[in-house]
């Protein structure tokens, strides 16, 4: 289960390094209520989709026993389109050896029917969790 704590540490104590594996999706990551120690602060993160400038408020819920990484949005530019966005990264280790797979799902809720499906935030996500594997190599 290594790989579920290093996960857990990257997402709760040091998402700071998240702009260093992702610069061209994720710009910056600060604390906003907490420190980088407790694993329920608060932080704001600066990103960018199709060249636009976003930010999100969020809080991380890790849950080793089910080996999950829930991001709880709480306010930010997804929430013009948005009632609620929730990614939930699901780590599951290789059946044949070392290593695991990270899935990532986004539960959601339109603020209106006509919003159509964005696949742009999805692709972020799975961008990051790619560039993610290299900075585990980096930071672990």
């Amino acid at each position: 289960m290594f790989l579920l704590r290093s996960s857990t540490k990257l997402w709760k104590f040091e998402c700071f390094h998240f702009p260093t594996a992702s610069p061209s999706n994720i710009q910056g990551v600060e604390v906003h209520e907490g420190d980088w120690e407790t694993g329920d602060s608060i932080k704001i993160w600066t990103y960018t989709v199709e060249g636009r400038a976003k930010t999100f408020k969020e809080k991380v819920e890790a849950d080793d026993e089910h080996m999950t990484i829930t991001l709880h949005d709480i306010e930010g530019d997804i929430f013009k389109n948005f009632k609620f966005w929730k990614p939930v990264f699901k780590v599951a280790p290789k059946q044949e050896g070392s290593g695991s797979v990270v899935t990532v799902s986004i539960e959601y809720k339109k603020r209106n029917k006509d919003i159509p499906y964005c696949h742009i935030k999805e692709s972020l996500f799975c961008s990051l969790v790619y560039a993610l594997q290299f900075l585990f190599l980096l930071v672990l």
